[in-house]
């Protein structure tokens, strides 16, 4: 992995987060799974990443009320959306995010937006 570009993945479903933490794998990221907007907090109080992947509909607290924590240690990071319920998305959240994966999204969405957030291709691309 080239540098230090760390992304944060946050879902409760376990299935998702480790399709996504393998596809960043992939493209040279060293990722952090967590499976809840509380572990998402902690993990950035506690640590950097050039951005975080955010389950809007989470069990414990919800991407909102995650997102604006986690803006509290890092007001800057970048924040890519993934909700399963689009029409029950706040416009107020989705526009102080950088982009929004709708599920079931194609992997090639992910690349996509990923690099496109990040301003250029992967750590892993020549």
């Amino acid at each position: 992995m080239k540098g230090e570009a760390r992304i944060l993945v946050v879902d409760d479903d376990e299935d998702i987060c480790y399709i996504v933490t393998r596809t960043l794998e992939k493209m040279g990221y060293g990722v952090l799974a967590v499976r809840s907007g509380l572990e998402a907090i902690d993990a950035v109080a506690s640590q950097r990443f050039c951005l975080a992947l955010m389950d809007v509909k989470m069990p414990d607290i919800g991407g909102q009320e995650a997102i604006v924590e986690m803006r509290r240690y890092d007001p800057q990071m970048p924040v890519i959306l993934m909700t399963g319920t689009p029409n029950r998305l706040d416009w107020k959240l989705r526009m102080t995010c950088q982009g929004c994966l709708y599920k079931p999204f194609q992997l090639e969405q992910l690349r996509s937006m990923v690099e496109s957030v990040l301003g250029g291709p992967s750590p892993k691309d020549p």
